[in-house]
């Protein structure tokens, strides 16, 4: 049986109201708010990337004291982001060594906007399911990376 036994959460605790983006854009926030359906949104500290996002939203599973899982169990670590901070040091292999997950753990990036970890829980499900491995986890991690107008 394949099922989800936990999760964690973070988001920043620092926010923008988008009224003062609009503004800086000289936009009429009148116009805009509605269209959007939130007032503000949150923003992460500048030394905070998709990496200690992930280890916090992380670090509240092992914080749970009804799941009955170490880090060193943890057999398979996917990590889904579309703003990884380094193009070729994995995102998955920081997070397992600062996790504690020992060497023997089968770890990957997944990216794919807006889709990474649905397809991370998906690839750890059909390694369960095949029996190649008994606990995986998936993390999705994202910080804003988006330039003006985009």
């Amino acid at each position: 049986m394949v099922g989800i036994v936990s999760y964690g959460t973070y988001i920043p605790k620092y926010r923008i109201k988008l009224a003062d983006i609009a503004g800086a854009w000289r936009k009429d926030p009148a116009e805009i708010l509605p269209a959007l359906g939130v007032a503000e949104k949150s923003v992460p500290a500048k030394d905070e990337d998709a990496v200690t996002v992930a280890i916090e939203a992380a670090l509240k599973i092992f914080e749970d004291k009804n799941f009955q899982c170490k880090p060193t169990d943890i057999d398979t670590l996917f990590v889904g982001s579309e703003s990884h901070p380094y193009a070729v040091n994995p995102t998955s292999t920081i997070v397992g060594e600062l996790l504690g997950f020992g060497n023997s753990y089968l770890a990957a990036d997944f990216e794919f906007a807006c889709k990474a970890a649905t397809t991370a829980i998906q690839a750890t499900v059909a390694l369960i399911t095949a029996g190649q491995t008994k606990w995986g986890l998936v993390i999705g991690t994202d910080t804003a990376q988006g330039k003006p107008h985009d």
